[in-house]
């Protein structure tokens, strides 16, 4: 493991230390994130009906692998996440939206906006299906037509957000959201998330969900693949419970290519979400996990 973090050290560009946030910054941010490991719980071997037991091609993506991806990269104008909303919502889904849209840019690091929704009429006919009781919209039909055309000048990415069940093929029943690790686009849906008029607790659990599906498409879009070693929000789901059983957080290989995207100290990231978590009461487990991890760097600076 050693020798991984001494390669990342080669590897990395920024090799000044930084003054941000008032904290002094160690010269590798990589460095940092290996710091966290231990706070970084493995996986256990997957069940019958668990993504992995149901995809067990998928290798993983080592951060050295990460680092020479070609992954979307921002720049001095495409530089923000733009969300767009497919279908109309109600007061509390805009709500809703506009909580995701501030936990998006804390989490990412960048700044996040939206542009003119797209009713559901713009969807053919042909790119939607009746399945299980839902009305599905083929979600490569949004990735791959729908949202390149409308990604604005400045726009990093653009994910959209329905409340319309997704599908991606005809052989899926359904998906909670889909992202292209290359094209800067994705979706994510809430309609299997809850039903977040029904009481605050329901907002508040359909909330979470919620963020921690846009926050694991919009890593897509960074271009991470899932994480198949560590408990991280970059698991594959197969299921809602599957889901609910991973953490919001990244583990500390996936953050450390977040900040070698982002060119950034994690504890930006870590100190951000620390106080949201705080501040929103949503997740007692968010809570404690970014405490120790901050108390974990501050000590380092």
């Amino acid at each position: 493991m050693r020798s991984i973090i001494t390669l990342l050290l080669l590897c990395l560009s920024v090799s000044a230390c930084k003054q941000q946030n008032g904290h002094k910054k160690e010269a590798d941010p990589l460095a940092a994130c290996y710091a966290l490991a231990p706070l970084s719980g493995h996986k256990s071997a997957p069940a019958p009906g668990d993504w992995l037991y149901e995809h067990p091609g998928e290798t993983g993506q080592s951060i050295e692998r990460y680092m020479r991806s070609g992954f979307l990269r921002t720049d001095t104008v495409r530089r923000t996440l733009y969300i767009v909303k497919i279908g109309d919502f109600d007061t509390a889904g805009r709500r809703m939206l506009d909580i995701v849209s501030s936990y998006l840019s804390l989490y990412f690091l960048m700044p996040v906006d939206t542009i003119a929704s797209v009713p559901f009429a713009a969807i053919p006919v042909q790119q939607q299906r009746q399945h299980q009781g839902y009305r599905q919209i083929n979600s490569k039909y949004v990735l791959d037509s729908l949202l390149p055309g409308l990604k604005p000048a400045d726009a990093f990415a653009l994910i959209a957000f329905t409340a319309r069940d997704l599908y991606p093929d005809a052989a899926w029943n359904y998906v909670f959201g889909q992202a292209s690790l290359s094209a800067g686009v994705g979706v994510w849906s809430v309609a299997r998330l809850g039903d977040y008029n029904a009481s605050a607790e329901d907002f508040k659990h359909t909330l979470l969900r919620t963020m921690k599906v846009a926050s694991h498409e919009t890593a897509h879009m960074l271009g991470m693949h899932h994480c198949i070693r560590y408990r991280c929000n970059v698991n594959g789901s197969n299921s809602l419970q599957e889901s609910d059983g991973q953490p919001v957080w990244l583990c500390w290989q996936c953050l450390a290519k977040l900040c070698y995207h982002r060119n950034a100290h994690p504890l930006e990231h870590l100190e951000g979400l620390y106080a949201f978590h705080s501040r929103m009461g949503l997740d007692t487990a968010a809570v404690i996990y970014y405490k120790k991890a901050v108390d974990i760097l501050r000590k380092q600076s």
